[in-house]
């Protein structure tokens, strides 16, 4: 079934009266053939497979700018039922414009249980669409990650996103992240579960979705150590030898390391997954971020850790040798307050990746984003990158305690720009964008106020960037964390910017 909302409101009411309003959507994935009647509409509709399926409820003081002859709105939400249950769809709100981007209003939906802590956006079944990868941290041990299938139509106007489908296996999944491990060409689903100590904290999921299919499908749970209540996961090729290895970011192991290597030693298109390790490196206390990139430029993956408790951001060169079947990683640790996301991303145009850490302290004016431009000489064995101290800067959210951010050029000016959620920011919670203002090659990055760009409901955590509906525009969605029921948790804003 594919659902979407149309908002028709400012289309004549004579034009759509006669429209028919089917009642019932069944189990088996399409619209009822049930009862029907006729439903002059005048607001905004649910669509499922090409019928109506019902209307979008208005508020007292939407009917009341309605006879004010207002086009104004506030909140309205659309259900619709589903194999997996119920998935609520709802639209908030008019346009949001911040500077040069703007953001249409988010549309909500479900996720299987509550609190999603991590969001991916990734192409699951190969139709060249991204879909939607959550980690549910709230289940109460019954639940797993969250698959929603992307519906959506080439440069429409809303997204259509099917039910969330359900991957069992891990109990408190904390993080996840999705990655070609057995190298077959699909991404595989890769999380972590925070509530193991040592053993089975790690687990991969192979995808066998066949390409184009309206229902993923996943190989059972293989779980591996992976340190004491892991809460963070990324894939990268540490070795260079073609095979995406596993960083595990831990919150209590503070004696061996909080931050572990597994080195994939998968066989090509194989069921069997296999890693060495795990390999383990210390730096600060409580991981919340991993990042991964070429800081120095010798053609190796460096990584940034990022350790809330200790308010660190350790920079973990590689010297790994190629092929090595043990990762060789030297920490250099720097200060940075709370750091709870990380990011590597060239925001100054000279060739080089700059580094990023949100803040994660509840209050203003510190909450928001610290940044660093990228100093390495080509090949130093060395990072080099200014602290808090000696010349990091600071950007506020407007808001309180950033968890996560995503970095694209979402103004379209050549600029990458960043999107910070700040799971406390008042009102409604709404993300804030920080324009990208920076001269090319400055030693210092510079960005607008931040801007609110629209509601992501109540305390957007989790966040990630993609093009949903092939306008060549990145979006953005946002998941809830405290939307312990899953319902509406997920926030997706399409970028109307021209």
């Amino acid at each position: 079934m594919r659902c979407h909302v149309v908002d028709i409101r400012g289309q004549p009411r004579s034009t759509v009266k006669r429209r028919r309003a089917v009642r019932n959507c069944h189990r088996n994935g399409g619209c009822g053939r049930g009862q029907r009647r006729s439903a002059p509409i005048s607001f905004d509709e649910l669509w499922c497979d090409g019928r109506q399926e019902g209307r979008v409820a208005e508020d007292r003081d939407s009917a009341r700018d309605r006879r004010a002859g207002k086009r104004r709105w506030r909140t309205g939400v659309a259900v619709a039922v589903s194999a997996l249950g119920v998935t609520t769809v709802l639209t908030t709100g008019t346009a949001h414009a911040a500077g040069g981007a703007a953001f249409a209003p988010a549309q909500f939906y479900d996720t299987f249980a509550g609190g999603p802590f991590f969001i991916r956006a990734v192409d699951i079944n190969g139709d060249g669409k991204p879909d939607i990868v959550t980690c549910d941290s709230l289940q109460g041990g019954w639940g797993g990650l969250s698959v929603l299938i992307n519906h959506t139509e080439k440069g429409a106007a809303g997204t259509d996103f099917s039910a969330p489908f359900n991957v069992p296996g891990v109990p408190l999944a904390f993080g996840c992240n999705v990655a070609d491990v057995n190298g077959d060409g699909k991404p595989d689903l890769i999380a972590t579960d925070a509530s193991k100590l040592g053993v089975g904290g790690v687990v991969v999921m192979l995808n066998h979705t066949e390409n184009g299919s309206d229902v993923p499908s996943f190989g059972p749970p293989q779980y591996f150590a992976g340190g004491l209540m892991p809460a963070v996961v990324a894939a990268a090729d540490i070795n260079n030898d073609g095979r995406l290895d596993l960083i595990v970011g831990d919150t209590a192991n503070v004696v061996l390391g909080t931050t572990q290597v597994l080195m994939n030693t998968t066989a090509p298109g194989s069921d069997t997954v296999t890693f060495s390790g795990p390999f383990f490196f210390n730096g600060g206390i409580t991981t919340e971020g991993i990042a991964a990139a070429d800081i120095n430029g010798d053609g190796k993956t460096d990584l940034a850790i990022g350790e809330t408790s200790s308010s660190t951001v350790t920079v973990l060169m590689n010297f790994t040798a190629d092929g090595a079947p043990v990762p060789d990683l030297r920490p250099t640790t720097y200060f940075f307050p709370f750091a709870t996301w990380v990011g590597l991303a060239d925001m100054n145009n000279d060739g080089k990746p700059d580094l990023m850490s949100d803040v994660g302290i509840l209050g203003n004016p510190l909450a928001g984003m610290f940044s660093s431009v990228n100093r390495t000489p080509l090949g130093s064995p060395v990072p080099d990158f200014p602290t808090v101290l000696d010349g990091a800067q600071a950007h506020q959210a407007g808001g309180w305690a950033t968890e996560n951010t995503a970095i694209a050029d979402f103004d379209g000016d050549g600029k990458p720009d960043a999107v910070l959620a700040s799971p406390y920011l008042n009102p409604r919670n709404q993300l804030s964008l920080l324009r990208n203002r920076t001269p090319d090659g400055a030693p210092a990055l510079t960005f607008d106020p931040p801007a609110l760009i629209g509601d992501a409901g109540w305390t957007p955590n989790a966040l990630d960037t993609a093009d949903f509906n092939g306008d060549g525009k990145p979006d953005l969605v946002a998941g809830a964390f405290l939307a312990v029921t899953g319902r509406g948790s997920l926030a997706v804003l399409l970028n109307t910017s021209r």
